[in-house]
C-alpha cells in the first residue's frame, strides 16, 4: 500500500530516533519526539497518539522491511533496529518501482506540451541504467483523446513551472473577437483542461480579480520580476464543484436542473454521467429517464444540452428551458 506524505514524515522521524543507539526508545519517548518534530515542521494541531506510533512501527516493518525489535527491561519495552546500519532512506531501488515510474511517464507524455514528462523521462532512463533494466520497445496500451493540434499547448510546461515557482508573468493575449492583442500581468494558480482545450486560472493585475485565460489565445509568455499575488480566494475544488467547463459568472447560484432523456439516449446518460451531482429522479416504462443535476447555468452546460438534440427536454428550471428553446428555434430558422 502506498505511503502518504504525512506518514512518510513520521516514519523519517522514527527512523532517525531508532538509528540513535545512545538513547532507549519506548513508544512514549518516540511519541514525544515525533510530536515535537511535527509541531516544528507543520505547526499546531498535528499531534498524534500512542496508538498511531504503534501503527507506524508496524507499517514501517510492512512497507520498508524495517528490522524493528523489542527489548524488555523490567516492565519497560524499548524499540531498536536489529541492523544498526538500516535506514528507510537507504533502501535500494527495486525494479518494480522503476517499471511503475516508466508507466507513469509513458502516460504523461501523451499530454502534448507537458514538458515535465520529458524531464522525468531522463531521470527514469538513468534509473533504468543504474539497475541495468532494459527498456523494452512495446506498443502503447493506453491512449487519451488528443486533437491533431492544440494551440497554446506548447506553453503548458512553462506555465506549470511558473505556478510551482510562483512567478509573475507578462502574457500576450487576444480574445476571439478582438482585433488586437494586449498584455496582462498575471499571477498563475491553476491549469485546467476541458474539451481538449487548456485554461490558465490566476490573478489579473489589471482587473484585480481571478480570471481564466484560454491557452490557445496566448501568443507569448514572459517571466517578470513582479511580486506574486498569493492565492487567497481561488479554490479549484469548490470552483469546479457545481459547473461544467470553466465558466462561472460572479454571484451565480446553483440551480436544480431536471432533464428528460429519450429511450435511445438513456443508457448513455446513465453510464456516462453529465456531472457528479447527477441522480436519477424517475425511470419510465417507455424507457425514458428523468435526471436531476445541481449546477450553475453557464455556456458550457447550454452547449452540452444542445449537443443531445432531440434526445433531451429541459423540464426545470423554466429559465433554462426557455434558453434552450430559443437556441433551437434560432437553429431551425437556418433551414427555412
Amino acid at each position: 500500500m502506498p505511503v502518504n506524505k504525512a506518514a512518510r514524515v513520521r516514519f523519517e522521524i522514527i527512523d532517525e530516533c531508532l538509528r540513535n543507539t545512545l538513547h532507549k526508545w519506548s513508544k512514549r519517548n518516540l511519541l514525544d519526539v515525533v510530536n515535537k518534530k511535527l509541531e516544528e515542521k507543520c505547526g499546531n494541531n498535528t499531534t498524534i497518539s500512542l496508538s498511531q506510533i504503534r501503527n507506524d512501527l508496524n507499517d514501517m516493518q510492512a512497507e520498508y522491511g524495517a528490522p524493528i525489535n523489542t527489548v524488555k527491561e523490567g516492565t519497560s519495552v524499548y524499540y531498536i533496529y536489529e541492523d544498526i546500519n538500516f535506514s528507510i532512506n537507504k533502501l535500494p531501488l527495486e525494479e518494480e518501482d522503476v517499471l511503475r515510474l516508466r508507466e507513469v511517464v509513458d502516460i504523461m507524455q501523451q499530454i502534448k506540451g507537458f514538458t515535465i514528462a520529458d524531464e522525468i523521462e531522463g531521470i527514469v532512463q538513468r534509473l533504468e541504467h543504474k539497475i541495468k533494466l532494459r527498456s523494452n520497445e512495446k506498443m502503447p496500451v493506453i491512449a487519451f483523446e488528443n486533437p491533431p493540434t492544440v494551440l497554446g499547448s506548447d506553453f503548458l510546461g512553462d506555465l506549470y513551472n511558473s505556478i510551482i515557482k510562483k512567478q509573475v508573468l507578462k502574457i500576450t493575449y487576444k480574445h476571439f473577437y478582438a482585433s488586437e492583442s494586449y498584455q496582462i500581468i498575471f499571477s498563475p494558480y491553476f491549469l485546467k483542461e476541458y474539451n481538449n482545450r487548456w485554461f490558465l486560472f490566476g490573478w489579473s493585475d489589471k482587473n484585480k480579480r481571478v480570471e481564466n485565460l484560454a491557452l490557445d489565445r496566448i501568443s507569448d509568455i514572459r517571466v517578470t520580476n513582479g511580486v506574486f499575488k498569493s492565492n487567497e480566494s481561488f479554490d479549484s475544488i469548490n470552483y469546479f464543484k457545481n459547473i461544467i467547463g470553466v465558466t462561472q459568472i460572479n454571484n451565480s447560484v446553483v440551480d436544480q436542473i431536471e432533464l428528460l432523456f429519450s429511450k435511445t439516449r438513456s443508457p448513455y446518460i446513465t453510464t456516462k454521467r453529465i456531472h457528479e451531482s447527477q441522480k436519477i429522479i424517475k425511470e419510465y416504462k417507455n424507457g425514458k429517464i428523468l435526471i436531476g443535476l445541481s449546477l450553475i447555468i453557464n455556456k458550457e452546460l447550454i452547449t452540452q444540452i444542445l449537443s443531445f438534440g432531440e434526445d433531451v427536454e429541459v423540464k426545470k428550471p423554466e429559465k433554462l428551458r426557455l434558453e434552450i428553446k430559443d437556441r433551437l428555434e434560432g437553429a431551425l430558422k437556418q433551414y427555412e
